[in-house]
């Protein structure tokens, strides 16, 4: 993937009912960050079978593929929001459209899952509209609250998009769609299916285009998150704590989740912290196009950086078209990918407690409160 390639020769098209159009401009974005991905390409409007082929579509599966000297894959499979046709000598069609999480987002759910799992949802959400799901990472956390010694996750009109990405929060997990199948990760830990290193020098040696990471230092001091939940049958306020970073701190935030036994708050908590100490350091790197890669790979960062080690990918922009094809990527972690470890610890309140909000503590930097 080295500059010294230059953005190499390549082609794209986009597959539509068997038919393929080739592209001349467009971009993929992929997304791990619990939202869908989106492609926009621009095919030309007067080659065979383009016009009525697109004028016609409606609820039909579409695919863009990418091929350069790094090989070839599909960069994104999903359904068409728009087509645009533009008339004259260069006629141009430009379809847009989102990856097969439109399946979630176009059905609401009224339905109450009773002692199941966060992961035992959210198959079943993907089972309801026809998609697979992998889950990676772990067996997911009690979903819903505790009513009678049971727990009842109750979905009152939400979509299977907010379903899903409920269940991700409480999990410290995030999704992805790989054609049908949604990735669901418990848990990520980050990896190295994207490389880059810097060398510099003399002389000055870099595989990339451009490179810049920024780091948050509150996110990387130690996360300390608190969750009280008042429990109405046991009449007691139960208390997790869990903690994650350590240089510097703590940066304390504190919530309340009515109906959460103690294991629950402090699993929660202990998932929530690390979610914040990941956002300590965002990596921001320019490369030329790859097709074989996606949110699911992974970022390392070598070289002559203070910041060389794996990174967890949020987000691939793949840009093609008379400029070449080139991907910009943004991924974050904790400084070691570890986040200066984790802690968690459990406590629980007295009987006389109420169930109500919780002040938070501001460990030096200000703390957050939330209710939920």
């Amino acid at each position: 993937m080295a500059t010294s390639q230059g953005v190499a020769p390549h082609r794209a098209w986009i597959s539509v009912n068997g038919s393929q159009f080739p592209v001349l401009s467009g971009h993929v974005e992929q997304n791990g960050t619990r939202r869908s991905g989106t492609f926009s390409v621009t095919i030309p409007l007067y080659y065979p079978g383009a016009e009525a082929t697109l004028a016609a579509i409606g609820d039909t599966q579409v695919a863009v593929t990418a091929q350069n000297i790094n090989g070839s894959g599909v960069l994104i499979t999903g359904e068409v929001d728009t087509t645009d046709f533009h008339y004259g000598q260069n006629g141009t069609i430009t379809i847009s459209g989102r990856d097969n999480s439109i399946k979630l987002h176009n059905k609401k759910f009224n339905q109450t899952w009773t002692s199941k799992k966060t992961t035992d949802v959210v198959r079943e959400v993907c089972s309801q509209v026809g998609l697979g799901c992998v889950v990676t990472g772990g067996a997911g956390t009690n979903a819903g609250k505790e009513i009678d010694d049971e727990y009842n996750k109750i979905a009152d009109g939400e979509t299977g998009a907010a379903i899903v990405s409920k269940m991700a929060e409480q999990d410290n997990a995030r999704w992805w769609m790989e054609g049908m199948t949604l990735h669901y990760d418990i848990d990520p830990q980050g990896g190295g299916g994207v490389s880059v290193n810097y060398r510099k020098g003399p002389p000055e040696k870099a595989d990339f285009f451009t490179l810049s990471i920024k780091r948050n230092v509150q996110a990387g001091k130690q996360i300390k998150v608190t969750i009280e939940s008042w429990h109405t049958k046991e009449k007691q306020m139960n208390s997790g704590e869990g903690t994650a970073g350590g240089n510097g701190g703590p940066v304390e935030y504190q919530y309340n989740i009515p109906g959460l036994k103690k294991g629950d708050t402090e699993e929660r908590a202990r998932n929530k912290a690390k979610e914040i100490n990941r956002h300590e350091l965002t990596v921001h790197v320019k490369v030329v196009g790859d097709p074989r890669v996606n949110v699911g790979s992974g970022l390392s960062v070598s070289g002559d950086t203070a910041f060389d080690q794996t990174y967890i990918i949020d987000s691939i922009h793949h840009h093609f078209g008379m400029g070449g094809y080139t991907m910009d990527v943004v991924a974050r972690n904790s400084r070691g990918g570890g986040g200066g470890g984790i802690g968690a610890s459990i406590s629980e309140g007295a009987g006389a407690a109420a169930g109500g909000g919780a002040a938070a503590t501001g460990g030096g930097t200000g703390g957050l409160q939330q209710n939920f």
